[in-house]
């Protein structure tokens, strides 16, 4: 949905590839779009350390998505920042040969597949860093066993609980999210207009033959002697034919005199 301006009332389009929204004349593009599964992580003692959609990036065409959940703010024994990474089905399917993977691209059967670090998430440090992966310089893997790192496995709806008393987490919904262009080109007609002419006065080059014909007269006797020259630019033309033609209309103009 969308307003004209603050006071009009909200209309719905729909934005799709090469069909933008025009909003008294700017353009506002579909360049692209995924899916935000909303998570919620909750302390040992039930209050909520976060809830709320995580962008997750589309790595194929199944919509098979790669995203990271950073909770600054957990509260538990250790007094340790949590962070979570790993992979979104859209579709969940599951071959020996592959493992997990994404059937279809539309979010049928919806799964979330994360690690989990916990330590010092370097938010508090000043630099900035992407939202889109972990800084990984203070955190620690925290391991199922000697081998294995620890795995969230969450299907839609579903509630796991983490270990060493770090909480729960819960795959809550999942939304889409879009990424938009607003673009907006006042001169563009100019632009257009430009490049008519430009073409029109290439055209001209084409079809025109550029030619230079010179004509001299002096005195001679009782009449007067004309000398008429020519130069022709391209070729094909009959530039003599015409140089008499030329003559011929001159003398007739000139008469006894000529």
């Amino acid at each position: 949905t969308y307003r004209d301006d603050p006071q009009a009332e909200p209309q719905e389009r729909t934005v799709s590839v090469n069909h933008p929204l025009n909003v008294n004349g700017t353009n506002v593009f579909l360049i692209g779009h995924g899916y935000a599964p909303h998570i919620t992580v909750r302390n040992t003692d039930g209050s909520i350390a976060f809830s709320g959609p995580v962008v997750f990036l589309p790595e194929d065409s199944s919509f098979r998505s790669f995203g990271v959940l950073k909770v600054p703010d957990a509260s538990n024994p250790t007094d340790t920042q949590i962070g979570l990474e790993g992979e979104l089905y859209p579709t969940y399917g599951f071959s020996n040969e592959t493992g997990p993977f994404s059937a279809y691209p539309d979010a049928k059967s919806p799964f979330i597949s994360m690690v989990l670090w916990t330590g010092d998430l370097g938010l508090d440090s000043g630099k900035p860093q992407s939202v889109y992966a972990l800084d990984k310089a203070k955190l620690d893997k925290v391991m199922k066993s000697e081998k294995a790192q620890y795995r969230v496995d969450l299907p839609m709806g579903a509630t796991k609980e983490l270990p060493d008393g770090l909480g729960t987490v819960t795959f809550d919904s999942i939304d889409r999210f879009v990424k938009l262009q607003v673009s907006k080109t006042p001169a563009q007609w100019v632009t257009l207009l430009g490049v008519i002419l430009a073409l029109i006065g290439m055209l001209g080059s084409l079809f025109i033959r550029p030619r230079r014909i010179w004509v001299r007269l002096r005195r001679e006797g009782e009449g007067s002697l004309a000398e008429v020259a020519g130069l022709d630019r391209s070729s094909g033309g009959n530039l003599g034919a015409e140089l008499d033609d030329l003559v011929a209309d001159l003398a007739e103009q000139q008469g006894d005199r000529a």
